[in-house]
């Protein structure tokens, strides 16, 4: 434990709060210029609005967003970094390009994008999304040939993508503070997530599976519990039916959070 502990403070910020004058310009260059490295060209034929919540936690930045139709574009200028992007599309239709390859994205699928590279992310409608930027150099080596993922969807009916969703929600609840060792531990287990999520080498996968998997697991387990607490027909049957684990499993997933230090 560390005598003195900090908070990863969530920040919100809102085009509401902008005069409609100066709502893209100033959207343009204080976000999406200076914090995702992104130009950004909102739909002509619609009113742009934005809002996101943001937390930065050690090599992680965790962004929850809604906006208009808009592109963001990486384009050669901006690119002075190998950063990913990690985008979870929650609702709307999106189309990400990057080199010469193209996804859709439909609701709740995940997508990695950037290492370097140029593309675009094109919201054809409203869209609320979830997004982590992590340096390319931290994940590759959990992942392998990052290159086999990239601009390439993962849908929302994998477990792994429903558990990082999950987890990532929890991470930016306005009532959720974090010490300096609670943050890097969270980010961790992100990590550990987002590289199930994408197809973990055979080295990573177990340790990731043991750490991130169980505490986004738990987490999952935990909010399905306080949604139900009217509910007397709630049981640890029941909650296994509904997450697909062994009533077992978890009893020892509560267990091992009471004997961690």
């Amino acid at each position: 434990m560390h005598a003195k502990q900090t908070q990863s403070e969530l920040q919100t910020l809102s085009t509401e709060q902008l005069p409609e004058s100066e709502r893209i310009e100033a959207w343009r260059e204080n976000y999406a210029r200076a914090t995702l490295k992104l130009e950004l060209e909102p739909d002509r034929h619609t009113s742009f609005r934005a809002t996101l919540a943001l937390r930065a936690l050690p090599r992680l930045g965790v962004v929850k967003g809604f906006n208009t139709p808009a592109t963001y574009r990486r384009t050669s200028a901006l690119t002075d970094n190998d950063d990913c992007l990690l985008v979870i599309s929650k609702t709307g239709a999106s189309v990400a390009r990057l080199g010469s390859r193209s996804a859709q994205i439909a609701d709740g699928d995940v997508i990695l994008l950037g290492a370097g590279e140029t593309g675009d992310l094109v919201a054809n409608s409203d869209v609320h999304y979830l997004s982590l930027g992590m340096p390319f150099r931290a994940l590759a080596p959990m992942i392998g040939d990052v290159g086999r993922v990239l601009a390439r969807t993962v849908s929302s009916k994998s477990d792994g993508v429903r558990l990082l969703t999950n987890y990532v929600d929890y991470i930016q609840r306005a009532d959720v503070s974090m010490s300096a060792e609670l943050a890097q531990t969270v980010s961790d287990q992100v990590y550990d997530l987002t590289a199930l999520v994408l197809g973990a080498n055979r080295d990573f996968e177990p340790f990731a599976r043991n750490r991130g998997l169980r505490a986004a697991r738990l987490r999952a387990i935990k909010d399905d519990i306080e949604a139900n607490l009217t509910n007397r027909s709630i049981s640890v049957d029941l909650l296994s039916k509904r997450h697909g684990v062994s009533p077992r499993h978890i009893r020892s997933l509560f267990e091992q959070e009471e004997t961690e230090p």
